[in-house]
C-alpha cells in the first residue's frame, strides 16, 4: 500500500472528528512525512543512497505511530472480561490505532517511489484506469456473476499494465509476450518491464 492511501485515512478521521487536537496532529505529521519523501523522490543530488534515505522515513514513520502496540477493547470484551466501561476503546480511536497498525505493517512498501522514482507515490493511476471499468460494471450490468466480474478485472487490469509498458501495444506484441512468458514459465511481467527500466 502506498502512504497516499493512509494520507487519506488519517483526513478522514481528522475531518470527521474535528475537535479531536490528536488526530489533527497525526494527519499533519504523516502530510509533512510525505511531502519530504516526495522532495527525495524528485531529489537528483543525492549525498547518500535512495535505501538510506527510505530507512530514514521508516523510522520517523515508526516514531509517529506510538498507538500501533495498544489493544482495543469492545464493549463486548469489556463485558466478557469484567472491565469497567470506561476501558472501551472509542470507534475513533480504533480507527486511529488500526491505522498505526497498518502503517507499520506496510513499512516496507510506503517509500518504494523515494527508491524507484520512476514509481508513482500514490496508487491514484491505478484506480483511474479501473474506474472506467467498475462503471460500466455498474450501468450495464455486463457481469452477470461475481466470477466473471473478477476474471473481467483482473484482464482489464493487465490490459492496462501492458497498454503503458508496451511500445506497439496491439494484439499481435500482446500474444506474442503472452505465448514467450507461457512457454518460458515465468510471469509476463518478468518479460515487460516499464520503459525505465528495460
Amino acid at each position: 500500500m502506498m502512504l497516499g492511501t493512509f494520507l487519506r485515512k488519517a483526513a478522514e478521521l481528522m475531518l470527521r472528528n474535528p475537535t479531536v487536537k490528536a488526530y489533527q496532529r497525526f494527519y499533519i505529521r504523516l502530510l509533512l512525512l510525505y511531502r519530504l519523501a516526495k522532495r527525495y523522490q524528485n531529489d537528483a543530488r543525492f549525498t547518500v543512497s535512495r535505501a538510506a534515505k527510505v530507512r530514514e522515513l521508516q523510522q520517523k514513520i515508526l516514531k509517529l505511530c506510538t498507538r500501533c502496540h495498544e489493544e482495543i477493547v469492545t464493549e463486548k470484551q469489556a463485558e466478557k472480561n469484567g472491565l469497567d466501561m470506561s476501558c472501551v476503546t472509542s470507534e475513533s480511536d480504533a480507527k486511529l490505532i488500526r491505522l498505526q497498525k497498518e502503517l507499520v505493517e506496510h513499512l516496507d512498501n510506503l517509500f518504494v517511489f523515494v527508491e524507484h522514482p520512476d514509481v508513482d507515490s500514490t496508487n491514484n493511476q491505478s484506480e483511474r484506469d479501473l474506474r472506467g471499468e467498475a462503471l460500466a460494471r455498474k450501468t450495464s450490468r455486463i457481469s452477470r456473476t461475481q466470477k466473471v466480474a473478477n476474471r473481467r478485472g483482473i484482464i482489464i487490469s493487465v490490459l492496462g499494465t501492458l497498454r503503458r509498458r508496451l511500445q506497439d501495444f496491439s494484439l499481435d506484441s500482446i500474444l506474442k509476450c503472452v505465448f514467450e512468458s507461457y512457454q518460458l514459465g515465468i510471469s509476463l511481467f518478468s518479460i515487460i518491464k516499464p520503459p525505465e527500466t528495460q
